[in-house]
């Protein structure tokens, strides 16, 4: 899902084809790379007051911190 959105917001880089093998690596490439950049640097889970997992789209888990820093 996050591919095809991806193409939509940036057509000009990753192509028309969302999931086709020149688009694909691309995706990663730009994508991927600037999630890592951000959650090395910001640690975002540190400052969540709550968190979504959604590795199972069926099956998403919501988890809330009871005793977040503010």
């Amino acid at each position: 899902m996050s591919k095809i959105r991806a193409v939509i917001v940036d057509p000009n880089v990753l192509g028309c084809l969302a999931l086709s093998e020149v688009a694909a690596p691309k995706y990663r490439q730009r994508y991927h790379a600037a999630q890592r950049i951000y959650f090395a640097e910001s640690n975002p889970v540190q400052y969540a007051n709550a968190l979504l997992k959604n590795n199972s789209l069926a099956d998403p888990i919501l988890f809330f911190r009871a005793n977040h820093l503010s």
